[in-house]
């Protein structure tokens, strides 16, 4: 949806005495609607009460969570991948010097 598009939804929804559910991934709608924000993920529907900024924050901390992870996964590879080189070219060396 454009702005002009969001705005008006905004306005509605705002005006509106009654119950409303909205679906949407789109943060402006999200930011300017004066409701409640559930959060549906991992099989499940959960009231968000501390608020959109906050949700934001906690997304931020968990993708970071999860690179530090992967990251560190990568990192054991890496060494071991290291580790088994080191190996084979110590095991060479030592056949070359015993012939």
């Amino acid at each position: 949806m454009d702005v002009e598009t969001i705005d008006a939804l905004c306005d509605a929804i705002n005006e509106f005495n009654g119950g409303i559910v909205v679906v949407t991934h789109d943060q402006r709608l999200i930011e300017e609607c004066e409701c409640d924000l559930w959060v549906v993920e991992k099989q499940g529907v959960t009231k968000w009460e501390a608020g959109f900024d906050d949700y934001k924050e906690d997304i931020l901390r968990q993708l970071e969570d999860e690179a530090a992870k992967e990251a560190a996964i990568r990192q054991e590879k890496i060494e071991a991948s290291a580790k088994t080189k080191a190996e084979k070219v110590a095991r060479l060396a030592s056949k070359l010097k015993k012939k």
